[in-house]
């Protein structure tokens, strides 16, 4: 639904039906990606080393966006082909 929002054609093979749906959310969670918010809030945010709360959560943030906005300038991988509003 959402690449058609930004004009660009549905993949249909991509997820056939609503009856792929979760496995495809189960598999993205485990091995594209999903994960990596373990490591952002248990790795960097470890309980008693940071400050915690609105200000330990936006430290946190402004870690988040510099470090994958740099992945906007790499080619080849997926965030090169993101609007940069759909990517923030």
């Amino acid at each position: 639904m959402l690449p058609e929002l930004w004009g660009e054609p549905r993949v249909d093979m991509l997820l056939p039906s609503l009856w792929a749906f979760p496995p495809y959310v189960l598999f993205t969670i485990l091995l594209g990606g999903g994960q990596e918010e373990l490591g952002w809030r248990g790795y960097i945010l470890i309980p008693g080393s940071t400050p915690r709360g609105v200000v330990g959560n936006l430290v946190l943030g402004v870690i988040w966006a510099c470090w994958h906005f740099a992945a906007i300038f790499y080619p080849g991988i997926d965030q090169t082909f993101m609007p940069f509003a759909g990517f923030c």
